[in-house]
């Protein structure tokens, strides 16, 4: 192991995140009942397996546009709007904010080909080029 501060660091992350899932089945299960935290915690370890597959960045993408996507419905559920059908406009909701996401990442993709096409200087983390 190379760096012992930094296998300590990634430890410690890692502890953080099965406290805090920890947590969440515990404050589901004492206010929902215990029945539907097991089943929540039980479900949890059926789809590990298969979505340690899925492509990191694509996870992380679809994670956000549903916390988006709920965020805002939320979010103005608080403020007192009504939404026409309840809680079906979040089937309206989460492909809308995906689609827009999509949108801005091939934007934001174009921009940053467009101002890099020109750009000589090695990316950051590309090795140096050897002079004889």
């Amino acid at each position: 192991m190379g760096n012992p501060a930094l296998f300590i660091a990634v430890f410690l992350a890692c502890a953080v995140e099965a406290v805090e899932a920890l947590t969440i089945v515990l404050a589901a299960g004492v206010a929902r009942g215990w029945r539907s935290a097991i089943t929540v915690a039980m479900a949890g370890l059926l789809v590990r397996a298969p979505l340690s597959r899925v492509p990191e960045n694509a996870m992380k993408f679809v994670v956000g546009v549903m916390l988006t996507a709920f965020g805002m419905y939320w979010g103005a559920e608080d403020a007192g709007v009504h939404w026409p059908g309840s809680d079906l406009v979040l089937l309206i909701l989460i492909p809308a904010v995906g689609l827009y996401a999509l949108v801005l990442v091939v934007l934001l993709r174009r921009r940053h080909h467009r101002l890099t096409a020109n750009d000589t200087r090695a990316p950051v983390g590309a090795p140096e080029p050897r002079h004889s």
